[in-house]
């Protein structure tokens, strides 16, 4: 199964509309933390327009909830990670509502996650 021409000009608009925030980030020096989030930000929306573009539906709400969650838990530890209790009712609403599978909900918040994690390496920490 491969991007349509159609879905991969959707990636390519996805990418294009996150870019000039991380750009600006890093030539208007807003400091590591901000270049943190946008990386992040930039990574968890691409891998999730190439997965719902592959036809995939991964949960951009799990994702938006379970990024900040991760950051939240990295630089506040205990105390951000009272924000993952939010996935709790998202995925509780999501699912009844039949917008999302478990596994389509899973799937979002555990690319955010992992997008998340790898972008703290990346940059060094914070």
């Amino acid at each position: 199964m491969g991007l349509s021409k159609g879905k991969a000009y959707f990636v390519l608009v996805n990418w294009l509309s996150f870019l000039p925030g991380l750009i600006l980030v890093y030539l208007l020096h807003f400091g590591k933390i901000s270049l943190f989030i946008a990386i992040a930000y930039n990574i968890t929306g691409i891998v999730l327009s190439v997965a719902n573009a592959l036809g995939y539906k991964a949960s951009g709400h799990a994702a938006s909830i379970a990024g900040p969650s991760t950051m939240l838990t990295i630089l506040f530890r205990l105390k951000g990670s009272l924000m993952y209790l939010l996935l709790l009712l998202a995925s509780y609403l999501k699912i009844s509502l039949k917008d999302h599978t478990v596994m389509q909900f899973v799937t979002g918040a555990f690319i955010a996650i992992v997008s998340t994690i790898l972008t703290y390496y990346l940059v060094g920490g914070v």
